[in-house]
């Protein structure tokens, strides 16, 4: 008989936890956009390193630019800081003492990045697509969270901000949510009074 443990919360990042600022993709060329976009599916599925990746994102943009001033654009423009109030909303479900983990399609710069914030230490799992080498909405993703947080089903509380992803999640037997990038927190603190977490 399988032992009971605790529910999962699992969280995207990118407009959920995460305010997205502008996109990479302003700063390159028109006719090189989709280059760009082909590039960071690469990169954000771990097959390419961060010296290569800023290597070749430097041949597709608009003027030159420095790897510093790269990367004040693709991480510290596009990752501003957090949605209002989720900071405060992952403190409070760490308190209650509920496991959390983030499930994202992530690279590893932003993840590099993000990973400092104090907040992140409440997280007891990341599951992260450059270090799987697969991203949602791939059913594989989700049985891999299953299969090494010993959870399965309901026990998963999911929210992304993305339908296709939550809709693979529920395929999977997940209570997976779509938060609204705008109003998150609201967003998940109903969905978890809904399940009896909070």
């Amino acid at each position: 008989m399988t032992k009971q443990i605790g529910p999962l919360v699992c969280f995207d990042l990118g407009n959920v936890l995460i305010k997205l600022g502008p996109p990479i993709h302003l700063y390159a060329r028109a006719d090189c956009r989709a280059e760009v976009t082909s590039l960071l599916e690469l990169y954000s599925l771990g097959q390419l390193s961060t010296n290569a990746f800023y290597e070749r994102l430097q041949c597709f943009m608009v003027w030159p630019m420095s790897r510093s001033e790269l990367q004040e654009a693709f991480v510290y423009t596009r990752l501003p800081g957090f949605q209002n109030g989720s900071e405060a909303l992952i403190e409070e479900l760490s308190a209650l003492g509920l496991e959390l983990a983030v499930l994202s399609n992530i690279n590893e710069a932003h993840w590099q990045y993000l990973q400092k914030l104090k907040v992140f230490r409440h997280f007891k799992h990341a599951f992260l697509s450059f270090e799987l080498g697969i991203k949602k909405p791939h059913d594989d993703i989700y049985k891999l969270v299953e299969r090494e947080t010993l959870r399965c089903g309901r026990d998963i509380v999911f929210f992304d901000d993305r339908e296709e992803n939550v809709l693979s999640a529920r395929r999977c037997g997940w209570s997976a949510f779509q938060v609204p990038p705008d109003n998150i927190v609201v967003a998940v603190r109903r969905n978890l009074a809904g399940l009896g977490l909070l």
